[in-house]
């Protein structure tokens, strides 16, 4: 843990879904709808063999092993989060993978910092928490080597709306939706951050970034939109709440013959000039 002074325009929103197991397994399912769009950044972005790279916000480490699979045994990568659960997660299924070059440390944004210049600092669905996402991102990409790269993964949950979200309009969904947008704003967070990804790059210092929008849909038997619809649902709730099943979920859109639609997902990437 780095001793400098915690920057306060750096500090986090409230974590609405928690840190507990179920959590850890919402993210999974999470990370199987946004997997390909971050593996497009990493490639992207440049990030491969023999690099040296920090995820910050790192949850169960789902960013931080695609990264290690991008770096190779050569490189190395490093998963920065305030959650011992999530931390030892994580840390599990490194080990699982075989992947020694990934490790975890527990840390603020506001005070944590690595112990050298870094060729890459990265981070899915971490900016949208944070009160100041301009202030985060001008801390963590002086962190980077100049040349190197900062690259972020943010949704944009404002998005998700009656007409767009779902065809043809799934009820079931829509109140799902809605739980969403209410906790996440209630918390602080922004349910916007992608589309502001690129004015906050440049507002912290950063070249002109590349930006890709990815929409995942699908409708398809199985798929881990209806779930991961549920569970984060379920985590922003009080206990008890009612909710519908993922199955009963699932039965509604494909009686319809229909689709859901996740919320869009902006990557953006940019390499630091100084």
């Amino acid at each position: 843990m780095s001793g400098a002074p915690r920057d306060p325009g750096a500090g986090p929103s409230r974590y609405v879904c928690g840190y507990d197991r179920r959590e850890i397994d919402r993210l999974a399912l999470q990370a199987r709808i946004y997997e390909p769009v971050t593996r497009r950044l990493l490639a992207r972005a440049g990030i491969g063999p023999g690099h040296r790279v920090v995820d910050v916000g790192c949850g169960g480490g789902d960013v931080s092993l695609l990264a290690g699979e991008q770096v190779g045994p050569t490189g190395s990568v490093e998963g920065v989060d305030r959650s011992r659960e999530s931390l030892d997660a994580a840390e599990a299924r490194a080990r699982a993978a075989g992947m020694l070059q990934v490790r975890f440390v527990a840390g603020e944004l506001g005070s944590w910092a690595p112990a050298a210049a870094v060729d890459a600092v990265i981070g899915r669905f971490v900016l949208m928490h944070q009160r100041d996402p301009v202030a985060v991102l001008a801390r963590v990409s002086g962190w980077v080597r100049p040349g190197g790269v900062v690259a972020f993964v943010e949704s944009d949950i404002a998005a998700c709306q009656p007409g767009a979200h779902s065809q043809p309009h799934s009820f079931s969904y829509d109140g799902i939706v809605r739980i969403w947008q209410q906790a996440i704003a209630a918390a602080g967070a922004h349910l916007d951050m992608g589309p502001r990804l690129v004015a906050c790059f440049e507002a912290a210092g950063l070249p002109a970034p590349s930006l890709e929008v990815d929409r995942y849909v699908s409708g398809e038997p199985g798929s881990p939109i209806f779930r991961f619809a549920v569970e984060s649902a379920r985590s922003m709730l009080a206990a008890g709440a009612p909710l519908p099943s993922a199955e009963a979920l699932e039965t509604e859109v494909r009686s319809l013959g229909g689709w859901l639609s996740a919320p869009p997902a902006y990557a953006v990437w940019a390499r630091r000039v100084q």
